[in-house]
């Protein structure tokens, strides 16, 4: 009860300023977020493991793990798209039990396309979170596009809206803050 207090409460504050009340939130069929710097910090650790090699160490917020729990009481997946492949964002896309678009990408748009064409869902279908320029015809071409708060000053301005957390603090829950405060 307390949480659907604080999203009226959200709700009342922020409608003005709040992207999903001009669009039909039923419309909305999927989540698509990067990885690394919008749900991590966009910083990667290499730590050595004698005679193993190196393993990469990554920070996740959990708050935007449970924003795609929210989300798919919806009914609505998360899925990531990420130009980095790694074991450890791979773990944790697992372990959410969300979708992989791809990892590892260089063209984005084209692999989301391709997603979204086996799922027979399109772009006004879709909500995208990014931080970087590889993000950015994704975030234009989809129902609304987002960008965190550190993100590269050009995505800053070519999306429909700027979160006011950055990258790895639970941008994504803010987000879905933002989504279900208008539904």
């Amino acid at each position: 009860m307390q949480y659907k207090d604080n999203v009226e409460r959200l709700s009342e504050k922020n409608k003005k300023n709040n992207p999903f009340s001009s669009i039909r939130t039923s419309d909305i069929k999927l989540f698509v977020t990067d990885i690394d710097g919008t749900l991590t910090n966009g910083k990667l650790s290499y730590v050595d493991i004698a005679d193993m090699g190196s393993a990469i160490i990554k920070e996740f917020n959990v708050h935007d793990g449970y924003a795609g729990k929210l989300l798919s009481e919806k009914g609505i997946p998360v899925a990531v798209l990420s130009g980095r492949a790694d074991s450890s964002s791979l773990s944790r896309v697992k372990d959410l039990g969300w979708d992989v678009v791809g990892l590892g990408v260089d063209d984005k748009l084209q692999v989301l396309s391709e997603y979204l064409e086996k799922k027979k869902l399109n772009f006004s279908q879709v909500i995208y979170l990014g931080d970087d320029l590889n993000d950015l015809e994704c975030i234009q071409n989809s129902a609304l596009g987002f960008c965190v708060a550190d993100s590269q000053d050009l995505l800053k301005q070519k999306s429909d809206f700027v979160l006011s957390k950055k990258g790895g603090e639970g941008a994504l829950r803010e987000l879905v803050n933002l989504f279900l405060s208008v539904e």
